[in-house]
């Protein structure tokens, strides 16, 4: 087991970029050590976080970008997203959802996103991807 500190490593071909980062706000008494990762300069995953230090990647190529969980609402969400102002999106921590009500999420999201001229990939079936 490999334990990641802040800072750049390089994983195979992959250059890894991890941030420390706070959690999003929830209702308990000890929040996890977490940290963002940007990949290869092109892709950051926030986890659960939403921090400020994260518009250092602002315009970044794809943001891996939590839709739901109890930290957030849409609103949060889709100023996180007009901070950031990603090329494109990848849905993520929707998986408790009932597919109806995951395609309610991501035709929410969806047009909302694609009106400030961000991609936004529908990946509702097991196995979709997204190719940079």
């Amino acid at each position: 087991m490999r334990v990641i500190e802040e800072g750049t490593l390089q994983l195979g071909p992959f250059t890894l970029q991890a941030i420390s980062v706070p959690h999003e706000p929830v209702l308990d008494d000890h929040l996890p050590k977490m940290f963002a990762f940007v990949i290869d300069n092109q892709v950051l995953n926030p986890a659960d976080s939403f921090s400020p230090i994260l518009l250092n990647y602002k315009g970044i190529e794809l943001l891996v970008l939590p839709v739901m969980a109890p930290f957030l609402t849409e609103l949060v969400v889709a100023n996180f997203v007009k901070q950031m102002q990603p090329k494109q999106i990848l849905p993520v921590h929707d998986g408790y959802a009932k597919s109806f009500f995951l395609q309610q999420r991501y035709e929410t999201y969806g047009p909302y996103v694609e009106k400030l001229g961000i991609q936004f990939h529908y990946l509702t079936e097991p196995g979709q991807a997204v190719i940079l």
